[in-house]
């Protein structure tokens, strides 16, 4: 793991542990051009905190602690807002499962004290602007704390 912020390579893995185990396009940052009606994504990270544990002689090890924006947008061509409700906070359970099944996503043995959580999420659903149906937002906080060496 890097020595000067996890934000990156905690970022990429959750990509790639979300779009193999979701049935919907998992991306980085916003797609240009979404290919499915449902889509995952990466936001920002708002702010970030490294705190010093300890005190002693030498290099310090500092704990990394920051909350990552991420989100899912469904668009429910000829249904109700309600359809599109359900099916993005279906992706939020699928989404929520992941990380509770393995809070490090996978990292444990390059990083003992990686542990994700979701922390909160709003839901925000309007009509689409291409009047294609109803589009439902949920934003997700995904609290992520671990150990720089």
């Amino acid at each position: 793991m890097a020595t000067t912020s996890g934000v990156v390579t905690i970022k990429q893995r959750l990509v790639a542990v979300l779009d193999a185990a979701l049935s919907i396009d998992v991306s980085y940052a916003p797609p240009f051009n979404p290919r499915g009606q449902s889509i995952l994504f990466l936001g920002d990270v708002k702010l970030g905190r490294h705190d010093y544990p300890t005190m002693k002689a030498g290099r310090k090890a500092r704990e990394e602690s920051f909350t990552l924006a991420l989100y899912v947008e469904t668009i429910c061509p000829g249904k109700d807002s309600s359809v599109a409700e359900l099916e993005a906070l279906s992706h939020l359970e699928a989404l929520e499962n992941e990380i509770a099944n393995d809070p490090s996503i996978g990292l444990s043995g390059t990083d003992p004290t990686l542990r994700l959580q979701v922390a909160n999420f709003a839901l925000d659903t309007t009509v689409d602007e291409n009047q294609r149906g109803w589009r439902s937002r949920v934003t997700v906080q995904i609290e992520v704390a671990h150990r720089l060496s």
